[in-house]
C-alpha cells in the first residue's frame, strides 16, 4: 500500500497554512490566508512565487521549515488513518510514504505520531536523484523498487489529481481517490480507479474491519 501523507493520512494544510501566514506577515508582506487557499498542496516557495512576493524565497522556507517542524504534533489526524494503519500492519501489509512534502519532514511527521513501524519506506520531494515529485511516477516507482513489490500488486491512496496520476503511471493495480479536498471528477479523470469518502471506506474495500472512527 502506498500512501499520500498530508490530506490522506494527516490533516495537514490548516496548520501549514497558518506557519506559513505567520512567516510572511511578520515579514512584513500583506496576506491573507484567501491567499494562499487556491495554492494548498504547493510547496512553500512556490507559493511565494505565485504570490508575486519579490524576495529571495529560501530563507523563507527555512524559517517556516524550522517553525513548522516545531509545531508538528499541533497537526491533527485524519479520521481512521491511525485504526486503518494498525490493521494493515497486523495483517503484515507492507505500506510506504510518496509524499511531496521533503522527505525529512515526512519522517518527522510520521515519527511524531508514532506510525513509524508502520512503514517500509518514506520518500518525499527530495528522495528521487533528480528531485522528481508527483505527479511524475518515479517517486512511486522508487517506492515499489525499494520494497520489491510489482505495480499491478500496489494500491496507491490519497486524496489530490497528482497523487492518481502518479499512482496511474506508475502502473499500480489500483488508484484510490478519497474525495475529502477534491471532487470524484477531477480524481477520476486524473487516473483513480477507486473513489472512496473516507479511510474507513478504504478499510471496507481491503475487507479490513477497524471499528470505530480513530
Amino acid at each position: 500500500m502506498l500512501f499520500d501523507l498530508d490530506g490522506t493520512l494527516a490533516d495537514s494544510e490548516p496548520l501549514l497554512a497558518r506557519v506559513q501566514l505567520e512567516v510572511l506577515r511578520q515579514r512584513g508582506f500583506d496576506v491573507t490566508a484567501g491567499d494562499l487557499a487556491p495554492l494548498a498542496s504547493t510547496p512553500f516557495p512556490q507559493k511565494v512565487a505565485a504570490l508575486g512576493i519579490p524576495t529571495p524565497h529560501e530563507p523563507l522556507d527555512e524559517e517556516y521549515r524550522r517553525r513548522y517542524a516545531d509545531r508538528l504534533d499541533e497537526t491533527p489526524l485524519i479520521d481512521d488513518a491511525a485504526a486503518l494503519l494498525a490493521a494493515l500492519h497486523e495483517r503484515g501489509t507492507p505500506c510506504a510514504i510518496v509524499s511531496n512534502k521533503v522527505e525529512e519532514g515526512a519522517v518527522r511527521l510520521i515519527d511524531a505520531f508514532g506510525w513509524t513501524p508502520y512503514f517500509a519506506v518514506v520518500t518525499g520531494r527530495d528522495t528521487t536523484a533528480d528531485g522528481t515529485r508527483k505527479p511524475d511516477p518515479s517517486p512511486a516507482r522508487l517506492v515499489l523498487e525499494r520494497m520489491g513489490v510489482a505495480a499491478r500488486d500496489a494500491w496507491f491512496v490519497g486524496d489530490a489529481a497528482d497523487d492518481m496520476a502518479c499512482g496511474h503511471a506508475a502502473g499500480c493495480g489500483a488508484v484510490i481517490g478519497l474525495t475529502r479536498t477534491h471532487p470524484e471528477p477531477e480524481l477520476r479523470a486524473a487516473g483513480a480507479t477507486h473513489i472512496c469518502r473516507s479511510l474507513g471506506e478504504v478499510a471496507a474495500l481491503l475487507g479490513l474491519s477497524i471499528g470505530a472512527a480513530t
